[in-house]
């Protein structure tokens, strides 16, 4: 779980009826056993929210992989602004993850393809650290 503190997140902004208004925000804090994060706003606000509710974006290996392969089904606007996004990953440091944030922000389409649900994540390091502890018992 360590590996998600201070990262850059999408989260869904809880006043939005409509579950596609996002908000960037850091990660503070995860629960993996509530399956909940704490998330830092720069209005610096913190809230509480579902791990479903928190989107990450994926490796951009992986995430240049996807591009590639789901390319035919892809709406061209999406596909568009996914692939700016792995351009701008190719650069190094936060600054490069804030400006793709920024553009997934206002486009759930291209975020849905871009980004991984924390729960997801929390979900795969659970399986992984319970593999490890098993291991070590041996």
């Amino acid at each position: 779980m360590q590996e998600y503190l201070g990262k850059l997140a999408l989260a869904r902004d809880q006043s939005d009826a409509d579950d596609k208004t996002f908000r960037i925000g850091l990660i503070s804090a995860v629960d993996p056993r509530l399956m909940r994060a704490e998330i830092a706003f720069g209005d610096l606000s913190v809230s509480s929210i579902s791990a479903t509710d928190v989107l990450v974006l994926k490796d951009k290996n992986r995430l240049y992989q996807d591009l590639l392969t789901s390319a035919s089904i892809m709406e061209t606007a999406d596909f568009k602004t996914v692939f700016r996004v792995s351009l701008i990953l190719e650069k190094p440091g936060q600054v490069a993850v804030l400006e793709a944030m920024e553009m997934l922000k206002d486009n759930p389409g291209a975020a849905s393809l871009a980004m991984v649900s924390l729960d997801t994540g929390l979900s795969v390091s659970l399986g992984r650290q319970q593999g490890a502890e098993r291991g070590s018992r041996r």
